[in-house]
């Protein structure tokens, strides 16, 4: 029991690294695009639930790694964030605490 949230614990920290690699390499976008995806890969291969940062990075309907003021913009309304992919066009809202 404790080896498996143990082993969750380790692979959260190593997609969470991917990610930020991914996010600092924006003007890189090949490589960005690559290493978010190796991290969406883990993230499903353990089924790990999607921290609140992650699901604001990539499209729900694409499925492609999207980073803000990059290929999706962000607005607030009503106590949402209203998330445009600007490559397929979709929109989702995402709560927020204020």
């Amino acid at each position: 029991m404790q080896s498996l949230l143990k082993d969750k614990i380790l692979l959260n920290k190593y997609m969470l690294a991917y990610l930020r690699q991914a996010i600092l390499n924006v003007y890189d976008v090949q490589l960005a695009e690559k290493q978010a995806q190796i991290a969406l890969q883990i993230q499903e291969k353990a089924r790990l639930k999607k921290p609140y940062e992650l699901k604001t990075i990539f499209c729900r309907r694409c499925k492609n790694f999207s980073p803000p003021t990059i290929y999706s913009t962000i607005r607030l309304s009503k106590g949402r964030l209203i998330i445009t992919c600007q490559r397929c066009g979709s929109r989702y809202r995402l709560p927020y605490k204020k």
